[in-house]
């Protein structure tokens, strides 16, 4: 992926935090449009396939935190936001399967956060002025 990112930003003659902005902005929105369409599928099956879609990009999503620690407040923000927009959804076994992936990514986050990073993290899910 670092790799791509860097083809990218040179190819666009853009620098290379331009090209992992969007990207994770592309990650996060595309996978909030396949949660919306897994909800209001007709089908079993295209529930299954919208599902499957957004467990591929919550996987690149981890991806792009992790092997590239790219991990921020912001970026952590967007992800446990999303995980906390969706969490009621759990009818179908694939919307189970997604929860508890959102569950691991965000303790996998959580647990390769620095020290001072953790503690801006913690003030994200319990804040202090509430």
């Amino acid at each position: 992926m670092a790799k791509w990112i860097a083809k990218h930003a040179t190819e666009r003659s853009v620098s290379a935090q331009d090209v992992e902005n969007e990207l994770f902005d592309s990650i996060v929105n595309r996978r909030q449009n396949y949660l919306v369409a897994a909800a209001e599928s007709a089908s079993v099956g295209e529930q299954e396939d919208n599902a499957n879609q957004a467990g591929l990009l919550w996987q690149m999503a981890e991806q792009y935190l992790i092997d590239l620690k790219k991990l921020g407040v912001p970026e952590f923000k967007r992800l446990y936001g999303q995980a906390s927009y969706w969490i009621g959804f759990s009818r179908n076994p694939r919307d189970k399967a997604l929860r508890v992936q959102e569950e691991t990514l965000l303790l996998n986050l959580l647990s390769s956060a620095s020290l001072s990073l953790s503690t801006d993290l913690f003030d994200c899910i319990y804040p202090e002025n509430e």
